[in-house]
């Protein structure tokens, strides 16, 4: 089990960074670069702000980074950041909750779990160049999702110092109300419940404290995100459905989510919450647990569906309400989330309370994600290469071309694989680079 999981993980990592090192701008990332060259990385975020798009903590570290893009090598620099992040932020968390479970687990361990999770995540999100190696969308959903794990994981721990904790509480919080208004709105009521609940129970009283300061932040956060005069101006281009009609509407698009988005992932978030089924086997056997009976887990799963229900709901309901839709791939990032921690959650459960002989042998499962992530590296290698390559011939091309005037028709790039590709909306290349030109892509024949 050890060795598998050693591999797969390792060979998740390599396909990463192999996706990574050829990863380039793309779409809007060009209309961000703009904003960084005409007025720098503050003042870009508010007039960013005041004229489009009013996620101002995304917006900021978006532009940040493109304040770097002159060097080669800044987007695989940053991507690897982010791997780093979120598989640090989610072993903080994983490790927090071992500890308040009374469970002594190794860091080693932790990470080989922390990895195998994130592993499977990256395989369940609906489009994953998106959400994993867009700038400007993982600089709103995945960050979003690293500072979320970073902030539960202070709220648990009562042993950290309160400055650094309540420091953390307050950067966290801080961007996930300043990136997306939806996950942030979500966190408000989860928090305000918990609070409630708390409440009724001194014991559990120590945990106030930095719930407060994230209702705070978060709620902060978030106004200044709402208010915002670039939300007048998107409201333009959004069709408003009636609140009431929304959350009637809101049950179809779900459907739609679950019979024409998550088949396609299905079988990904089966293969990789299987491994959990074992894990959850070898932590019964450390804790000597007894056995329940099938319908006592059965009861506690259907208990898990309907807070995974629940989280659906409310998550996709405001995107319902705004656009009548189930939204992009990269807005469903979170329903990602939550259908992986459902699925891959309820094996573990199943694992540790279940006498059943065949969780022991769901280790094998690993094998599968062994050949999944060596076939990837081996194909995302040749194609995502092959992307790059075209990719800067054609951004040298426009740079030898800078001061002409007229219309320069591009030849469209190859495939990308798992990078989002710069064939969409190329229009935005003329103020990215500063062009005197239009650019279009040629006509396919």
């Amino acid at each position: 089990m050890k060795k598998l999981l050693f591999v797969s993980n390792f060979l998740f990592l390599l396909l990463f960074f192999v996706v990574a090192w050829n990863n380039r701008l793309a779409a809007d990332d060009y209309h961000f670069l703009a904003n960084v060259h005409h007025y720098g990385i503050i003042q870009g975020t508010i007039t960013e702000y005041n004229t489009w798009s009013t996620r101002y903590t995304s917006v900021l570290l978006n532009h940040f980074v493109l304040s770097f893009v002159q060097y080669k090598y800044t987007l695989f620099i940053f991507g690897i950041i982010e791997i780093i992040a979120f598989i640090g932020s989610f072993t903080f968390l994983l490790k927090t909750l071992f500890s308040q479970f009374g469970q002594s687990v190794s860091y080693a361990e932790t990470i080989g779990i922390t990895i195998l999770f994130v592993n499977g995540y990256f395989y369940t999100v609906i489009d994953i160049n998106e959400t994993w190696f867009w700038l400007c969308s993982t600089c709103t959903y995945i960050w979003s999702i690293i500072f979320f794990f970073l902030g539960t994981a202070m709220l648990i721990d009562t042993n950290i110092k309160p400055l650094i904790k309540y420091s953390v509480l307050g950067i966290s919080f801080i961007y996930i109300g300043g990136a997306i208004e939806v996950f942030a709105a979500l966190l408000l009521l989860s928090l305000s419940l918990t609070t409630v609940l708390l409440l009724k129970h001194s014991e559990k009283r120590k945990y106030l404290g930095g719930i407060y300061v994230a209702l705070f932040f978060c709620l902060a956060a978030t106004i200044v995100l709402v208010l915002g005069h670039g939300n007048t101006v998107r409201q333009q281009f959004t069709l408003h459905t009636n609140p009431i009609k929304a959350l009637g509407l809101n049950f179809k698009m779900l459907g739609i989510y679950a019979l024409h988005e998550l088949p396609h992932v299905l079988p990904f978030t089966i293969l990789f919450s299987l491994p959990f089924l074992y894990i959850g086997h070898m932590f019964s056997i450390r804790n000597n647990v007894v056995s329940k009976s099938a319908e006592q887990i059965l009861i506690q799963l259907l208990k898990f569906a309907l807070l995974y229900a629940l989280l659906l709901y409310i998550q996709n309901y405001p995107t319902t309400y705004l656009l009548g839709d189930i939204g992009p791939g990269r807005s469903l990032s979170f329903i990602s989330l939550y259908t992986f921690l459902f699925v891959a959650g309820s094996c573990f459960y199943i694992g540790f309370y279940s006498s059943v002989s065949i969780v022991k042998r769901m280790w094998l499962a690993l094998i599968f994600c062994i050949g999944l992530n060596s076939y990837n590296v081996v194909e995302q290698y040749s194609i995502t290469a092959k992307y790059a390559m075209k990719y800067d011939e054609r951004m040298q091309l426009l740079d030898a071309k800078s001061n002409e005037t007229g219309v320069i028709e591009l030849d469209p790039l190859p495939a990308s694989g798992m990078l989002y590709s710069a064939d969409n909306q190329v229009r935005f290349l003329q103020d990215g680079k500063d062009l005197k030109c239009t650019v279009k892509l040629k006509t396919q024949q």
